[in-house]
């Protein structure tokens, strides 16, 4: 499949995840990594993004981003930061970089071989007894 094709589709089914989330009234959206297909989005790819953030911030819905490879040391997100600050949806975007518990959710960003022992070290020493899902 050609890869516009295929960037359209998945377009289409980002779009109709958004519809659910407001129809729902979500509190969270959450991202599991990558944000984009690159570490250096085109501009193009850039504005697509922070417009379903921004749909997102409007209705209420924060943005949670379990960071992937390609978000790996946040390259093309703290990119986005300058322009996500003038359409004013930073504060409704978090970026999770490393295992953390939201709620009764354990969040687990991309873990590259090298942080693996990290990785293991914070899990152990965290509670789990609440947690219910896994998101990664």
């Amino acid at each position: 499949m050609p890869r516009a094709r295929q960037t359209r589709r998945v377009n289409i089914g980002i779009d109709q995840m958004i519809d659910r989330a407001k129809q729902e009234q979500a509190v969270w959206f959450v991202i599991v990594g990558d944000v984009f297909h690159t570490n250096r989005p085109s501009p193009l790819h850039t504005a697509e993004f922070l417009w379903r953030v921004k749909q997102l911030k409007d209705a209420g819905i924060r943005v949670v981003i379990l960071s992937g490879n390609h978000d790996h040391n946040l390259s093309s997100v703290t990119a986005i930061r300058p322009v996500g600050a003038a359409f004013g949806i930073n504060e409704f975007v978090e970026v999770i970089e490393r295992p953390i518990i939201m709620g009764n959710f354990l969040m687990m960003p991309y873990c590259s071989p090298s942080s693996l022992g990290e990785y293991y070290e914070l899990i152990s020493k965290m509670d789990l007894s609440k947690v219910k899902y896994v998101a990664g």
